[in-house]
């Protein structure tokens, strides 16, 4: 639970977050700012509004908090899973040439999808020591990959350049209403 509520929260997050996630204290920081614009937003609508009922008091609540809550929900998720940038390896040039390279990552695909996020080492020792009984090293090292590349695939599912398109649409988003909340600051002091 406390994993949970640091990496969740949306205050909590940017002060206690775990560290190795894909969520950048800089992302949650401009995150918690386009929520706390937003709900300023959504609340300048409803101020100085009568509302005749107790039951309309709670409607507007829980619209104020949807409205600020669901862009930044969007964002987050839209950080979360994109791709981080892709570094190549000096090390191991690995190629995906051979006749046999395409079973082995049907089955794989298979294996990777049926497990999901429920897979742990022991069961992918297991079924790669079946795909590939061959003492190749080099076999090995295409076979690792390519399980690697296609749990990075299923984990990370949206490209790279989706976190681009994020800040630019946060900082856009962030932009609008802030000029909206000052717009209604200003209407507020004429009105009240």
């Amino acid at each position: 639970y406390k994993v949970y509520l640091r990496n969740e929260h949306t205050l909590l997050s940017v002060f206690q977050r775990t560290a190795g996630t894909n969520y950048s204290a800089k992302q949650r920081l401009a995150v918690f700012y386009m929520y706390l614009c937003t709900v300023m937003v959504a609340t300048g609508t409803f101020y100085g509004i009568e509302q005749k009922n107790p039951v309309n008091d709670v409607v507007a609540s829980f619209l104020i908090s949807f409205f600020g809550t669901l862009p930044a929900f969007i964002a987050k998720k839209l950080f979360i899973n994109s791709k981080p940038k892709m570094v190549k390896s000096r090390k191991h040039e690995v190629r995906a040439n051979d006749a046999g390279d395409a079973t082995f990552v049907e089955q794989a695909k298979v294996f990777v999808q049926t497990r999901g996020g429920q897979m742990n080492t022991e069961d992918l020792e297991k079924h790669m020591s079946t795909l590939y009984d061959s003492k190749d090293s080099e076999q090995k090292i295409r076979a690792v990959s390519t399980i690697r590349q296609l749990v990075y695939d299923q984990v990370f599912p949206l490209p790279s350049c989706c976190r681009f398109a994020t800040w630019t649409l946060l900082v856009l988003w962030s932009a609008g209403v802030c000029i909206s909340a000052i717009v209604y600051g200003l209407q507020f002091d004429k009105l009240y």
